[in-house]
């Protein structure tokens, strides 16, 4: 969270907008998931949220108000950051073919994780670390989502697996040649509902996984500072 990239403004800003949507003040919502959107492209499934929860609230009264258009807000964060790349290059959409220069291109998720599993096997030294991490956090991710989804004791609102799912499978559609989860421990980072999911383990499951993160992190600093590639 204290790299020079966009996770913890992301997390904080779609946070904000989650609370002041729960709160039902939709303007403030629709403001900082415009914000959102402005940070990081995948802030535009905020509305999704936000309609989600409009709509469970108001579909009985069938009360369609002014605040609608507060939904509004999301897709103009996006299309403001769309209108400032064609302003300085030219292009609209230059942050996604920005991505060509790293090497990223369309696969499918399953395909993605098959190769990092065998680039693990393969055990190049300098980025094996990084890989079996991503490989790791991934498959920990779509666990997680999936009793979340299924396993009714987790009680995750369904606005909250919305996003999470989005969230989680559009960057799996992206990968490099060399590193098929390329950025994924990032993007893993920000899926809120996974920390409410974790909060609702039995304490003998939630101790158990505060101590796997302390070795894993005392693991992973321990690489990093012996400049091996970490994702």
């Amino acid at each position: 969270m204290n790299s020079i990239y966009t996770e913890s403004i992301f997390l904080t800003l779609s946070l904000t907008c989650i609370y002041f949507t729960r709160q039902k003040k939709w303007w403030l919502a629709g403001i900082f998931a415009a914000l959102a959107a402005l940070t990081r492209n995948l802030g535009i499934f905020l509305m999704l949220f936000m309609l989600y929860e409009y709509i469970a609230e108001y579909w009985q009264q069938r009360r369609p108000a002014f605040s609608l258009l507060a939904f509004l807000l999301p897709p103009l964060g996006l299309l403001a950051f769309m209108s400032y790349n064609f302003w300085r290059v030219g292009s609209a959409v230059a942050f996604i073919n920005g991505q060509r220069e790293w090497g990223r291109q369309f696969e499918y998720p399953w395909v993605n994780m098959w190769n990092n599993i065998r680039l693990v096997e393969a055990n190049f030294p300098h980025v094996q670390p990084g890989v079996l991490l991503d490989s790791f956090l991934v498959a920990g991710c779509l666990a997680a989502l999936l009793s979340m989804s299924l396993m009714r004791r987790f009680d995750i609102r369904i606005s909250y697996l919305i996003v999470g799912w989005f969230w989680f499978l559009i960057p799996m559609f992206s990968t490099t040649a060399w590193f098929p989860l390329y950025s994924m421990s990032r993007f893993i980072l920000v899926i809120f509902p996974i920390y409410v999911g974790i909060g609702r383990l039995p304490d003998l499951c939630f101790y158990g996984y505060m101590i796997l993160n302390v070795v894993l992190l005392s693991l992973c600093t321990i690489g990093f500072t012996g400049w091996h590639w970490l994702g």
